[in-house]
C-alpha cells in the first residue's frame, strides 16, 4: 500500500494536473488516495460516497422464503433469518439483525417495480433486512435507522440515484418514532449512531422539484426520481425536500 501511495504522490508530481483529474473521477483510485488528500484530489460528489464503502456486511445473508397470513387474510411472502446477520457501519456502529426473524424486504410500491426491482431481487435487499429489523424494534433513532439503509445500499453496489430515490421514498413515506429513552437494546449499550456526512464546500444547491400539490404519491415518487437523476443532490437536499413535501400533508393515494 505504501508502494501505491508513492507511485500516485509521484505520478502527481510529474503529471500534475492530468494525474489529478485522472485519481479524481475515479471511485477506485479515490480509494487508494489517503483521506487527508482526498478533499483535494477526489470529486466532491465521490468523497461524499466514500465514507459509505468503509461499512461491512458481517457474513452472508442466510434465509428462507416463507408465506405468512397477514392480518387481513392475505398470504404475503417473506423471508426468515437462518443465521445471525449484522451490518457494521462507517462509524464502527454494529446493526445485529437476530436468527429467526422475518422480513418483507424493501417496501417498494408495485408500480415502482419495472424501474428499482422487487424487494428481494435489487442489491439494496440486504440493507432492507436490516432496516426492517429496526424499524420493528424501533430501538434507535428512526433517522438513523433510515441513514444506515442509504449507506448499506450503497456499501452494497446499488447505484447511487437508486440508493437516494429509495432512501427519499423511506423518508416520505416510511415509519417514524419517538426517540428510544433506553441506550439498553437487549443488553447491549447502543452506541453513537449514523451520522451524515457533512455538506462539502464545493457543492452547488440543486434546483427546486415541481410542486406536489394535487400530486398522487406515484406522480410525487416520479417527480422525485427525475429530480434525483438530473440534479444529484445531496442527502441533506433529499431530507430537506422530503420535509417540504411531507410539510404540504399529501394524503396518501393510490
Amino acid at each position: 500500500m505504501r508502494r501505491l501511495i508513492l507511485v500516485l504522490s509521484v505520478t502527481i508530481a510529474l503529471c500534475g494536473a492530468g494525474a489529478i483529474y485522472w485519481i479524481a473521477q475515479d471511485r477506485t483510485r479515490c480509494l487508494l488516495v489517503p483521506d487527508f488528500l482526498q478533499v483535494i484530489l477526489c470529486d466532491h460528489e465521490l468523497i461524499a460516497s466514500l465514507s459509505f464503502k468503509k461499512g461491512q456486511f458481517q457474513g452472508p445473508l442466510d434465509v428462507r422464503f416463507m408465506s405468512v397470513q397477514s392480518g387481513d387474510g392475505y398470504l404475503i411472502e417473506m423471508v426468515q433469518l437462518l443465521k445471525p446477520f449484522s451490518y457494521r457501519d462507517s462509524n464502527g456502529v454494529l446493526w445485529d439483525v437476530p436468527e429467526g426473524f422475518l422480513s418483507d424486504g424493501a417496501s417498494i410500491p408495485e408500480p415502482l417495480w419495472v424501474a428499482l426491482g422487487g424487494p428481494y431481487s435489487g442489491p439494496y435487499r440486504d440493507a432492507a433486512v436490516v432496516h426492517d429489523y429496526y424499524c420493528y424494534t424501533r430501538s434507535r433513532k428512526w433517522t438513523d435507522v433510515h441513514n444506515v439503509f442509504f449507506e448499506a445500499s450503497l456499501n452494497r453496489g446499488t447505484p447511487e440515484w437508486k440508493a437516494k430515490y429509495l432512501y427519499a421514498g423511506i423518508l416520505l413515506r416510511g415509519p417514524r418514532w419517538p426517540d428510544p429513552r433506553s441506550a439498553i437494546d437487549r443488553g447491549k449499550l447502543v452506541y453513537a449512531q449514523t451520522t451524515p456526512s457533512p455538506l462539502p464546500k464545493s457543492a452547488t444547491p440543486a434546483a427546486p422539484p415541481p410542486t406536489a400539490a394535487g400530486k398522487t404519491d406515484q406522480e410525487i415518487f416520479e417527480d422525485l426520481r427525475v429530480w434525483i437523476e438530473k440534479e444529484k443532490p445531496t442527502r441533506d437536499q433529499i431530507r430537506k425536500r422530503v420535509e417540504e413535501l411531507r410539510g404540504l400533508q399529501t394524503p396518501i393515494k393510490k
